[in-house]
């Protein structure tokens, strides 16, 4: 994986039998890119082995910041679940025209090896529980609770 780390932390009080996290960004597009490496740093104890051998387009809108970012999640993981790929966002720019929020992303990612992915645990799903996306001062910040 060449994408820089990411910029994300593992948050323990928020959920019980979940996980949550929060992710960081200098922008909306710079946070989403952050949350879906969280994603993968939860599923997997060898994220950084991931390899940037497939790439997907993925464009996406919603009335809601906060829900374009979950409804980013939710399509990395169902294509973990569907389509067995490992997938990160290596560039994503977001945008608000009008009253819509649009995404515009790369995902980067490979197949699901076995043998060369080691799962921690298996996401089920981005929660709606807790979920925010706000603007402290120039820094965005996303919560983020996952099924697990």
């Amino acid at each position: 994986m060449t994408t820089p780390l990411p910029h994300f932390e593992l948050v323990e009080d928020l959920s019980m039998a979940d996980v949550a996290f929060r992710a960081y960004g200098s922008s909306p597009g710079e946070l989403f890119r952050s949350a879906s490496l969280a994603v993968l740093s939860v599923l997997l104890e060898n994220p950084l082995c991931v390899a940037a051998s497939e790439s997907v387009p993925l464009s996406l809108r919603s009335a809601h910041l906060d829900l374009l970012l979950f409804d980013l999640l939710n399509e990395l993981i169902y294509r973990k679940d569907v389509d067995a790929v490992l997938l990160y966002a290596t560039h994503a720019v977001v945008e608000c025209a009008g009253s819509e929020w649009i995404l515009d992303a790369r995902l980067d990612g490979e197949r699901i090896d076995r043998g060369k992915h080691v799962f921690a645990v298996d996401i089920k799903a981005a929660t709606m529980h807790r979920l925010s996306v706000e603007n402290n001062n120039g820094l965005w910040v996303a919560t983020v609770v996952l099924d697990v």
